[in-house]
């Protein structure tokens, strides 16, 4: 059996577990743990494009950006990862609640559609959470420990090929190049215990709101900064501490906070450098915040989202924070 999570840090735990044959002692690539490690939220992920092709995508976004990652390299883990992925006669995957693992569940998915048979010669199983009951203010699996990971063995259950084709056209949906095609999947009845749904309502909150022209995200980035000015890490800690289901790693939090203070509008002042350096919210900041200023408007976005990928100054959909869904509506401030 391949057993499947979301990165090195949950891999690393599952693999001192003792559920996967050999455990810890086989270590390296080859033994029988695979992190998926690429973060979905994050760049590019456009339609009509093959594996092999959105691999070489995806890649050539972790190399630059930020992400620092070598983009040779990258390209040939994906392509190894997944022909692991459709090798294997049984796969397990590992994941939690979050828009990091629910958006590489849905890639696993739609790799997997197809392919996977309901007999014993083909297996896919899923463990997914949102809460571990020893755990305070749970995050992911990296946090469990060894033995806590062994535990969650007996809850995996046997995913049928409608659920799997489900998650497979839910990554089509994420990939389109309009947000239409994902609300359109969402109304679709998911299957029963799925976390899917709630992370990628919550990724829809990643749209510019009707009035501020900011993502979730970057809502709560500036109203911890309302109070006074705090250091990257200690804003980095408030965001882990959230319990927000898209929960950035450091690289692509410092990458939001650097938009924040850069581009035609800057919302915020570093005063210093890296995670040391202290932010504090400026004037225009405030007004953004309240809805007084629309920063889409004001100062344009290019940013991808799955599939689409936002320009310019104004946009055909935007987030209603209120109702809690995307609305055609043009921003209310100046």
């Amino acid at each position: 059996m391949l057993h499947v999570t979301n990165g090195d840090g949950a891999a690393e735990v599952l693999r001192a577990s003792g559920v996967v044959a050999g455990g810890a002692a086989s270590g390296g690539e080859a033994e029988g743990v695979l992190p998926w490690r690429d973060v979905l939220h994050d760049g590019p992920v456009p339609a009509s494009l093959v594996p092999e092709e959105l691999a070489a995508v995806r890649a050539s976004y972790l190399a630059g950006d930020g992400h620092g990652a070598d983009e040779g390299e990258v390209r040939r883990f994906f392509a190894e990862r997944n022909r692991r992925l459709l090798a294997a006669g049984e796969v397990c995957l590992w994941l939690e609640h979050d828009v990091y693992d629910q958006l590489q569940f849905l890639e696993m998915s739609a790799l997997l559609d197809g392919v996977t048979v309901e007999d014993d010669e083909r297996a896919v199983f899923l463990i997914a959470i949102d809460d571990h009951p020893e755990v305070d203010d749970f995050r992911g699996l990296g946090q469990l420990s060894p033995d806590q990971m062994a535990a969650l063995w007996p809850q995996r259950r046997r995913l049928g090929r409608q659920e799997i084709s489900w998650a497979a056209r839910g990554w089509q949906a994420f990939r389109a190049p309009r947000p239409a095609a994902l609300v359109e999947w969402l109304e679709e009845p998911a299957p029963e215990g799925s976390l899917v749904p709630a992370a990628m309502t919550r990724w829809l909150a990643e749209y510019p709101a009707v009035e501020s022209g900011l993502a979730h995200s970057e809502t709560v980035m500036l109203r911890a900064l309302v109070a006074g000015p705090l250091e990257g890490h200690a804003l980095f800690k408030r965001h882990l501490a959230s319990g927000d289901r898209l929960l950035f790693g450091d690289t692509s939090f410092a990458l939001r906070l650097a938009e924040l203070a850069a581009g035609e509008l800057p919302l915020v002042a570093a005063d210093g450098d890296g995670w040391q350096a202290s932010y504090r919210l400026l004037p225009a900041g405030r007004q953004v915040l309240d809805g007084e200023v629309d920063r889409v408007s004001r100062a344009g976005i290019d940013r991808w989202l799955g599939g689409v990928h936002l320009q310019g100054r104004s946009l055909p959909v935007r987030w209603h924070p209120g109702e809690e869904r995307l609305v055609s509506e043009s921003p209310a401030g100046g």
